[in-house]
């Protein structure tokens, strides 16, 4: 019996060595390319599991006795369900701090939180910018940083994108409402959407799928969606293209996706993919089929994959190793909190 099971094995190895070989012989006859490594791709110190930085914010009156700084666990699942991995990086550190983690995450994350940080040059507004403006540089050097920013990060990327006109902001009545996506021309063309599946799209543009948490965010008019239009905020439209627009309970146009233009790594979002997975408060009606879980993971999947395009690395393993997520543990926040899980830092 022992030498049956033996031939059996062997058997199947050689199956298995026949089948590859058939396998590549027949893509080469019908033309189709065998997939090979794209050596413009840079990986990091570990291979290919790219790290995001993800910006702590100050924490509010209520929450002081916490820490003074957070981070809200969903984005960091959401990075991680990616095959990504993550690391914070401290509003309020020393500006060489800060520069050292940039140039060693491979991209970075702002998250959302409260609209009063980005109405006036906080030391966190300040923070942002310093990243919007280093992302914008290594671009101009051929190095590719992904920047990605989440309903309250979306709208300082476009108060950061207009020339620092806070009146961009414009107030809506959007908490805890679960919409569609209406896209744009320019989601076809897109980077962020052009290539997504299309069961992605159908879901994205017919489910309500995508979660919606604020009272502030960017007209329609301030970035004009239609590009021959003039827009209220001109350095806003030629920076960033719309590729959603959605509307408030009230009816009120709103922007919800954005990507720069010209190639620039510049994502932002005013919905929250991240919360649509991982928060399940039970007052929100926003429980996911499949397809839902699916459609909001594209996108952790696409920020993921944008950060393998840079070689950025930690100087060494120590460094790398100090710097990561896992050093700490969230605290379980009360129940009535719209957010089940908070990292704090004093």
């Amino acid at each position: 019996m022992a030498g049956l099971s033996l031939k059996i094995r062997l058997l199947a190895f050689f199956v298995a060595v026949s089948w590859a070989y058939d396998m590549e012989a027949w893509l080469r006859s019908v033309n189709i390319p065998i997939p090979t490594e794209d050596p413009s791709v840079a990986v990091n110190s570990v291979g290919s599991i790219p790290t995001i930085g993800i910006l702590t914010m100050p924490t509010d009156e209520d929450h002081r006795m916490f820490g003074t700084s957070y981070i809200v666990a969903s984005y960091v699942k959401w990075i991680e369900m990616a095959g990504g991995r993550v690391v914070r990086i401290p509003y309020d550190a020393p500006l060489d701090e800060r520069r050292r983690l940039f140039n060693s995450v491979q991209g970075v994350l702002i998250q959302g939180g409260a609209s009063n940080l980005i109405t006036s040059f906080t030391p966190y507004y300040n923070s942002v910018r310093q990243l919007f403006e280093w992302v914008l540089e290594a671009h101009e050097k051929g190095d590719e940083v992904p920047l990605w920013g989440t309903c309250l990060g979306f709208e300082q990327l476009c108060i950061l994108a207009s020339h620092d006109h806070f009146s961009a902001l414009g107030n809506f009545n959007a908490e805890n409402i679960t919409l569609p996506l209406y896209f744009t021309p320019a989601a076809v063309r897109s980077r962020l959407f052009g290539k997504a599946p299309r069961d992605v799209l159908d879901t994205l543009a017919t489910q309500p799928v995508t979660v919606n948490y604020h009272h502030n965010g960017i007209s329609p008019n301030s970035a004009s969606v239609s590009s021959p239009a003039p827009a209220d905020y001109p350095y806003l439209q030629q920076f960033f293209e719309v590729l959603s627009v959605n509307r408030d309970r009230d009816g009120v146009p709103f922007v919800s996706t954005v990507e720069a233009r010209n190639g620039v790594p510049v994502w932002g979002v005013q919905w929250h993919p991240e919360r649509a997975i991982f928060e399940h408060h039970p007052e929100e009606d926003d429980v996911l089929d499949m397809a839902g879980v699916a459609a909001n993971q594209y996108l952790a999947n696409f920020l993921v994959e944008q950060a393998r395009r840079n070689g950025h690395q930690f100087a060494d393993p120590d460094q790398e190793r100090a710097a990561m997520m896992a050093n700490w543990a969230p605290r379980f926040m009360e129940a009535d909190e719209i957010v089940a899980q908070v990292y704090y830092w004093p």
